[in-house]
């Protein structure tokens, strides 16, 4: 695909040789603290200047009165979290150190309307007339797990992995990444795009496309400004990276659905699809059709599938394996090779009801065992509480995606095949 022009400025944003943080500060629980600390404990080695007239020094960093006081002739790219009024200004120190990247964290902004506006587009007019790209006002921050950059004010930095998940929702970087470390789930970016006076969802759908780092493009969204630039940007990048997206604020359903599915956008219709889809897309790889093989102990999970089977336009590879209630783990063993050595199968879903008789933990051993052979997408389905917990867990560490419910098992593989048929 064609990226924007603004490709290399992006890097220069997510895997910076220098960094200027305004605002920093000795206080742990100020934002301007909380980013120290986060830039110094997500791992980045190199160049951090801090600005704040009020110190001298924190930590083991001097501290300098302005941008202009830095002993360097650039920085590439500058935090800001200081308040609204002072950005301006700080944005014009930035344009004579020659810095082309810039994050503001902070709020009062056109969010508040009125004055705040008239200083969004003042900023814009900056950055803009010196070619400064910029991530913000008003937002958590951004997170690249292959440069070590955590220029947030998130809790905590994710794991290194395969989703680029950006949000037009601070609380929904968060609550992701909270989710995140209970499925042991990692991320190549995460992006708090803010108020976007200048880069916006299509810039950072453009940049992630292209990085080697991430194979699933993830993200919330409440309004899309150029949707026409957006859908041909995701049209081109679906063919070889999906994006899931949930979609907020005002639509029309049927409108949306149409728009995401011609530009081959997988549309997830609440928050937890969005998680799952996003966690079973980068641990998955895409089926070559349409046809789903079952393994379960229990008539009643296989039925709701079959049900969904046919709803979501998949089609039965085989007569499902009814394992009966009894079943022992060496029940599955047998079942689990017996399909895996059959070609005319492109997915295969395991359920599991937990009884008396049931060993969910050894069945878990036999499922990572089994996708060691089985080289085609690979979803579970334990239905239970405490008891099946260990085993969940086991199969996650694996990088098995696991679900609750049958139901949630085949509209997840029914998206898996969609987003695999040509355009």
């Amino acid at each position: 695909m064609k990226y924007s022009p603004a490709h290399q400025q992006l890097s220069t944003l997510f895997s910076p040789r220098s960094i200027a943080l305004v605002g920093a500060s000795k206080h742990p629980e100020t934002v301007g603290g909380t980013l120290l600390k986060n830039l110094i404990g997500g791992g980045f080695k190199k160049p951090l200047f801090l600005v704040n007239p009020k110190y001298e020094r924190i930590e083991k960093f001097p501290c300098y009165p302005n941008l202009s006081d830095i002993p360097t002739r650039q920085v590439d790219l500058i935090i800001i979290a200081t308040p609204a009024k002072t950005v301006p200004s700080i944005l014009e120190q930035a344009v004579r150190k020659k810095v082309t990247a810039g994050i503001i964290i902070s709020a009062g902004f056109a969010e508040e309307g009125g004055k705040g506006k008239k200083l969004e587009q003042q900023i814009q007019s900056i950055v803009k007339k010196n070619k400064i790209r910029l991530l913000g006002p008003n937002c958590l921050g951004l997170m690249n797990t292959d440069s070590k950059l955590n220029a947030s004010f998130a809790a905590d930095m994710p794991k290194a992995g395969p989703i680029g998940f950006l949000s037009q929702s601070g609380a929904f970087c968060t609550a992701i990444l909270d989710w995140a470390q209970q499925r042991s789930l990692g991320f190549s970016s995460i992006i708090s795009v803010g108020n976007e006076a200048d880069l916006n969802e299509t810039d950072f759908i453009e940049y992630l496309a292209g990085d080697k780092q991430t194979k699933v493009i993830s993200g919330y969204v409440k309004s899309i400004g150029n949707l026409k630039r957006f859908l041909n940007a995701a049209k081109s990048i679906t063919p070889t990276k999906p994006i899931i997206l949930l979609k907020g604020g005002p639509k029309k359903e049927v409108e949306i659905k149409r728009a995401f599915r011609k530009a081959g956008i997988v549309h997830a219709k609440t928050s937890r699809e969005l998680f799952q889809l996003s966690l079973t897309f980068a641990e998955a790889p895409l089926p070559k059709g349409p046809r789903v093989a079952i393994v379960s102990n229990g008539g009643g999970p296989v039925t709701i599938a079959v049900d969904e089977i046919k709803k979501r336009r998949l089609k039965l590879a085989q007569k499902p394996i009814d394992l009966i209630g009894d079943a022992p783990p060496e029940r599955y063993r047998m079942a689990l090779d017996l399909v895996s050595r059959d070609r005319n199968i492109d997915m295969l879903i395991v359920f599991l009801t937990h009884q008396r008789m049931t060993d969910p933990d050894k069945v878990a051993d036999i499922i990572v065992q089994a996708k060691k052979k089985f080289k085609k997408p690979l979803l579970v389905s334990f239905m239970g509480g405490d008891d099946v917990l260990p085993a969940l867990k086991n199969l996650q560490k694996h990088h098995i995606p696991t679900f609750s419910f049958p139901e949630e098992a085949i509209k997840t593989a029914a998206a898996l095949y969609h987003a695999s048929k040509p355009r």
